[in-house]
């Protein structure tokens, strides 16, 4: 979920314990946009949002490891105001996009092989 301060944060019902995560600080989530989120493997969670800037940011989760986050798409290349949604078609692959253009991250399991943007 996106805080009112644009914090990004996911609840986890795993392990028997409900737990809050903030993957991300204040000021990093435009609050007019929203998140999406995907799990392409049975340990692993994937989760999306619009940047302030118009930017797309990822933060991604293993078990046993702790929540890395990145830069997908720099700034402009979504609106801040606008829709993200993510899907897997095909195992061991993620594609997201938000308005204005669509990012595509194709992802064996374990590698990262490509990250690009391509117009919309």
């Amino acid at each position: 979920m996106i805080g009112a301060n644009g914090s990004v944060q996911v609840l986890s019902g795993m392990k028997v314990v409900n737990a809050t995560f903030r993957i991300s600080p204040a000021g990093s989530a435009s609050t007019s946009g929203n998140i999406t989120a995907l799990s392409r493997i049975f340990n692993s969670m994937e989760v999306w949002w619009i940047g302030t800037n118009g930017s797309i940011q990822d933060a991604y989760w293993y078990e046993g490891l702790h929540w890395q986050r990145f830069e997908v798409a720099p700034a402009g290349s979504s609106s801040t105001s606008g829709g993200i949604a993510a899907v897997s078609r095909i195992v061991g692959s993620m594609e997201v996009g938000g308005l204005a253009r669509t990012v595509l991250c194709k992802m064996p399991i374990g590698i990262k092989v490509r990250r690009g943007i391509t117009s919309s």
